[in-house]
C-alpha cells in the first residue's frame, strides 16, 4: 500500500504535537495514551488510546434547527475502550463499546426529530478521525505504538507545500519498524468500519477533508417512531441519564 500523504504539524521541544490543533472539521484535543498490553485496544488497522478525545459540529439530537457541538472520547471499559460522545446542548452522554455504535445513535436521533427517512448509517473512524491520514499519524507517532502486536505499520508522507515547477514537496516516508514486515492489506471490504480516504491537495496547497455530515442512504420503508429507533428502555435525550449501547467490539467490525 504506498503511502498516504498528512498535513505538517507543529511540535513542542520535546516531539510532541502542538495540541488543540484544528484537522479538517475535527479539533483534536488529546492524543490520550496507548494501551498495547490489552489486544482489545486495537487492531491492524486502527489503535484506540485511552484519552483521545476530539471535538465537532454535527446536528443537534434536541433541536431539529440547530447543529450542536460533539466532544467525542475514549475511556477504559476494562475489557476494552468504551467510545463516549458528549453533546454540548445537553447532558446525557452517549456510551458504546464502538466508535460506530456511539455514531449511529446520534445519526439515528437526529434523524428522528426532522422526520428524515434515512438508513442512520455512520463510520465511526471517519466521525472519531481514525480514518484521516494525518490524525492517524498523530496516533502511529505515540509512545508504545510498535507494541501493538497486530496492529499493521503504516507509511505517511508529510506535504510540505510547494517546490520547483510548482509541485508538492514531502518528507521521507514514515519508516517502518523491523517487526512489521507483513503488508497492509489492499482497501477492498464493504462495511463502512473499513472505509479509509485518502486527503488530496486542492488549489490553495490545503489538504481536503472529509464531509461535515455523515454519508446517509436514502431507504423506501415508513418513518419509524424514535422509541423503535433507540429501543423502548433507553433514551439519550432523556434527563440525567446515559445511553449505552453495545455494537459489539470495534475490532470485530473494523476487520469483517
Amino acid at each position: 500500500m504506498k503511502p498516504r500523504r498528512v498535513q505538517q504539524l507543529d511540535k513542542d521541544e520535546n516531539g510532541n504535537y502542538v495540541l488543540p490543533v484544528q484537522i479538517g472539521i475535527l479539533t483534536v484535543i488529546s492524543l490520550g495514551k496507548v494501551e498495547w498490553e490489552r489486544d482489545t485496544f486495537h487492531n491492524d488497522r486502527y489503535i484506540w488510546p485511552i484519552g483521545y478525545t476530539v471535538r465537532r459540529t454535527y446536528s443537534s439530537m434536541v433541536d431539529p434547527e440547530k447543529q450542536t457541538t460533539y466532544v467525542c472520547s475514549i475511556s477504559d471499559g476494562g475489557d476494552g475502550p468504551r467510545f463516549i460522545i458528549e453533546p454540548e446542548d445537553q447532558n446525557n452522554p452517549i456510551i458504546a463499546n464502538t466508535a460506530t455504535g456511539a455514531w449511529t445513535t446520534v445519526v439515528k436521533v437526529a434523524n428522528a426529530i426532522r422526520k428524515r427517512d434515512h438508513s442512520n448509517s455512520a463510520s465511526g473512524p471517519d466521525y472519531y478521525g481514525f480514518s484521516h491520514p494525518t490524525i492517524a499519524k498523530m496516533i502511529q507517532d505515540l509512545p508504545d505504538t510498535d507494541k501493538c502486536k497486530n496492529y499493521v505499520w503504516q507509511e505517511f508522507i508529510v506535504m510540505q507545500g510547494r517546490g520547483p515547477a510548482n509541485r508538492p514537496r514531502s518528507l521521507p516516508a514514515t519508516p517502518v519498524p523491523n517487526k512489521k514486515e507483513e503488508t497492509r492489506p489492499e482497501p477492498g471490504h464493504s462495511e463502512e468500519e473499513d472505509a479509509v480516504e485518502e486527503f488530496e491537495e486542492d488549489s490553495d496547497n490545503n489538504l481536503g477533508s472529509f464531509n461535515e455530515q455523515p454519508k446517509i442512504r436514502p431507504t423506501h420503508g415508513g418513518k419509524k417512531p424514535l422509541s423503535s429507533l433507540i429501543g423502548r428502555d433507553s433514551s439519550p435525550i432523556s434527563s440525567g441519564e446515559e445511553l449505552e449501547v453495545d455494537e459489539g467490539s470495534e475490532s470485530e467490525l473494523a476487520s469483517d
